[in-house]
């Protein structure tokens, strides 16, 4: 790569730190709601259902670990974020249950219609991969 305005040659190192930090915190943001409930539980004397939630945030902090995509990155992102996607509905599917069930919790069957922008980013990025984003080797490098 050459700098605007200078002979000179820089090289550029890709780490992708921005979307590396993107992945981890947009996961662990969307996992934090089972640690909060499950805490909030806890403190509510409601041992088994805190133990669960913080088992579930628990998992899902290690499943995001084990699936980084970067750590694989010939596989298509869907199958990355499939498992992820199932401890969440898990948590919530359990949430609701320990609610008092669907209609308890204040929820009716267009309350499902809220799932949809959850699951955008598998449709969304689903066929990508990690190294689709890489750039392409320069030939006799």
């Amino acid at each position: 790569m050459t700098r605007a305005g200078g002979g000179s040659e820089v090289r550029l190192k890709n780490t992708r730190k921005g979307e590396k930090i993107g992945w981890t915190g947009g996961w662990l943001g969307s996992f934090l709601w089972l640690w909060l409930l499950g805490l909030v539980w806890l403190a509510k004397g409601r041992l088994a259902g805190g133990g669960i939630m913080l088992g579930l945030g628990l998992l899902a902090g290690l499943l995001l670990r084990a699936l980084l995509p970067w750590k694989h990155p010939e596989v298509h992102y869907w199958k990355l974020m499939v498992p992820l996607y199932g401890v969440f509905a898990l948590g919530a599917g359990l949430a609701v249950y320990w609610a008092g069930g669907w209609t308890a919790a204040g929820m009716g069957s267009w309350s499902l219609l809220i799932f949809l922008p959850i699951l955008m980013p598998l449709f969304q990025m689903g066929r990508r991969r990690w190294m689709d984003g890489e750039a392409p080797a320069m030939p006799g490098k």
